[in-house]
């Protein structure tokens, strides 16, 4: 996802996960003490022992490949054909090279003779072209197509279908693996004679990996692992044959010779090394690692591992007692399609709360792109992974929605997948800042779709369900046992409720649609909600254009309501019951932030003031986004927004755009110039 700013000066920061949301390449140093980590154009670089995030490196294009042949120096290869050495140790790049290949889609370099092939992409559709790189003092680069007339490179949908080693190259197709060796020139072939289906996936391999110059393994799609220890002599009968997974895993190789796969079982399993008194058995396992694991990769000595899920969650085990060794900090990847919107933390303003991995919840820090926490609200194993790419899960239990107060966060878990009705609803007692304890589950006779906390009393909440029923749920303690219940319900005229406000000052404005032949007609609803007191309707507005969305404005406005249909935007005062200004702007969304008020659609996100109707800044987006949150740090402004792979973060700065607003009101264009006055 791309943002362009309409003034450079105004976005001080601009953060963004990865296209796709997922970890593209892992490297370890020789010394154990710094894991690698590519992800689109961004390396980052981590503490192995802490998991701490020293500092990003910014590069002009993808990275596809990353190399440490040396402690201190790591080698970038990217898709424009750059190859970048940088020193770690300092922080600097220390030799940047053009390798002149403007479509490079991987790189391999050989430790021991120290040649380079590049792998580029070719006219032929799915074919690529592999070539061996010479590079001299002088800064002399020459290149050579690798292969001959004998060995034909077959079509590949993946790089993981290609490896390169050393001393020779090897691809898959179908029931086939395929090597050729570089010094003789001869070529081989392995076909898969086995059952042409295994429980209900098609036999065919999925990805090659080279290791030790000489070793290869394949993986079958249905979970089976073939290694050869020396493809060089023979291809013929495989050295070993494992199977442990349900799908086809990520392997690798340890310098002892043992094997070590993750599957979508979120399961690390080492086997016993070729030889051993105890031969190719499974010997020790990590379980419950929480997600799918999508990506392995070992250090030079075989001592540490690196573990990428599914769900961007990085990890560092230690081989030698197959336990965790440490998390690398990461910005998880929501997993999934039942996602409420990004959410306010009233007791960590600075945090966003969104969804995790199936069945969690994550607060996430705007300023650095990384997950903090996570809540477990689901007790339940990891859900059935159907295909990891592009994810599909198997029927599960998710959250559906997450309200939190300074002491209580209320969520609400739904099945998703089928049609089985399964609904409950969880109060967590915050004992400190980022850790929760369960103290009260209720389930709940159908799904809810929005959850809010009141801003008067940690101990009351609103939410709205599939029945279009506004429900308070309140704590009393009973028998010294603290249990929460649903002492108020309310609808409106049995109309389906479309959207809803937080609550503030005791407020909650909601949106009900009408059906039938009235189809655009819909109705903005008030509610007042006072402890001690019924719930009530304290004003109304019917609108014959189809309200999409509203929200309360920021402080010290925050009796304004502002709601967006698909002609216009609109503010309403609702202690004037009159309408301070509407905009002629089709089809707006808004998003909440602690000080200034946000509307967004496909094109652009608009920071507005909410008093006269005009903007303060807009931000251009390429991509379409489903929520956006603002939080506020002293003199700055962060604004999380996510879509449906990944989130963008910027950073704005409040004085600046302050004075930007007060020179707009004076005269200028701003999206909102056409402002009408309507009284109610």
């Amino acid at each position: 996802m791309t943002i362009i700013s309409e003034n450079s000066s105004q976005v001080l920061a601009t953060t963004r996960q990865n296209d796709n949301g997922t970890v593209d390449c892992v490297v370890i140093t020789p010394d154990n003490k710094c894991v690698c980590l590519s992800s689109g154009k961004k390396v980052a670089i981590h503490n192995a022992q802490t998991g701490r995030k020293e500092y990003i490196l910014s590069e002009a294009s993808k990275v596809v490949t990353l190399c440490c042949n040396d402690t201190m120096r790591l080698i970038i290869y990217l898709s424009n054909g750059m190859r970048i050495e940088h020193d770690l140790s300092t922080n600097t790049a220390l030799e940047c090279r053009d390798l002149q290949e403007q479509h490079l889609l991987a790189a391999f370099e050989d430790k021991e003779s120290r040649v380079i092939f590049i792998v580029c992409d070719s006219e032929e559709l799915c074919v690529p072209i592999i070539k061996k790189v010479t590079m001299n003092v002088g800064r002399e680069i020459t290149k050579q197509l690798v292969g001959n007339e004998s060995f034909k490179m077959p079509k590949i949908h993946s790089l993981k279908q290609l490896t390169l080693s050393g001393q020779f190259m090897a691809a898959c197709e179908d029931l086939f693996v395929r090597t050729y060796l570089f010094e003789s020139g001869i070529t081989r072939a392995y076909k898969f004679t086995g059952k042409e289906e295994f429980n209900g996936v098609r036999s065919c391999f999925i990805s090659v990996r080279a290791f030790h110059s000489v070793s290869l393994i394949a993986v079958l799609s249905f979970g089976r692992v073939l290694v050869w220890d020396n493809v060089i002599r023979q291809l013929r009968t495989p050295t070993q044959c494992v199977h442990w997974h349900r799908l086809a895993p990520s392997v690798i190789l340890t310098p002892q010779g043992a094997i070590i796969s993750g599957g979508v079982e979120g399961v690390i399993v080492k086997y016993a090394a070729h030889g051993s008194r105890t031969g190719s058995t499974a010997d020790s396992f990590l379980s419950r690692l929480g997600a799918a694991i999508s990506h392995l990769e070992i250090s030079e000595d075989g001592s540490l591992l690196v573990a990428a899920l599914l769900d961007n969650t990085v990890v560092m085990v230690l081989l030698s007692t197959m336990a965790v060794y440490s998390r690398l900090e990461t910005l998880q990847r929501p997993i999934g399609t039942r996602r409420f919107a990004l959410t306010v933390d009233p007791l960590m303003p600075h945090l966003v709360v969104h969804n995790g991995r199936p069945g969690c919840i994550q607060w996430i820090n705007p300023c650095t792109m990384l997950t903090t926490a996570m809540l477990d609200v689901v007790s339940q194993n990891l859900p059935e992974v159907i295909q990891p790419q592009p994810p599909i899960l198997a029927p599960h239990i998710d959250v559906s929605a997450v309200a939190l107060s300074e002491t209580t966060i209320m969520t609400a878990e739904q099945r998703v997948g089928d049609e089985i009705e399964m609904h409950v609803v969880k109060f967590w007692r915050r004992n400190t800042a980022d850790l929760s304890s369960l103290e009260f589950s209720i389930p709940y006779e159908s799904g809810i779709r929005f959850a809010r906390s009141s801003d008067t009393s940690n101990y009351t909440f609103a939410s709205i369900d599939t029945a279009n029923k506004v429900v308070i749920w309140e704590r009393y303690v009973d028998e010294e046992y603290s249990r929460w219940a649903p002492t108020q319900c309310i609808g409106w005229k049995g109309l389906r409720i479309t959207a809803a406000t937080q609550i503030c000052d005791g407020g909650l404005a909601t949106i009900h649609e009408w059906n039938g032949k009235c189809s655009r007609r819909s109705t903005l609803v008030v509610w007042r909600l006072t402890s001690g007191q019924r719930i009530r309707e304290e004003v109304f507005h019917d609108s014959t254009n189809k309200l999409s969305t509203v929200e309360w404005c920021a402080p010290p406005r925050q009796h304004i309501l502002i709601a967006c249909s698909t002609t216009e935007a609109l503010a309403f005062d609702t202690h004037t019951l009159v309408f301070k200004w509407c905009a002629l702007h089709a089809n707006l969304m808004l998003g909440i932030c602690t000080n200034s008020s946000i509307a967004y659609d496909d094109a652009e996100v608009i920071v507005l003031d909410e008093e006269i109707g005009v903007e303060k800044y807009t931000v251009e987006l390429h991509d379409k986004v489903t929520s956006i949150v603002g939080t506020n740090a002293g003199e700055f402004s962060s604004f999380l927004l996510a879509n449906s792979e990944g989130y963008v973060s910027f950073t704005c700065d409040n004085d600046e755009t302050l004075e930007r607003s007060e020179g707009r009101q004076k005269g200028g264009r701003t999206p909102f110039a056409r402002l009408m006055d309507r009284t109610r």
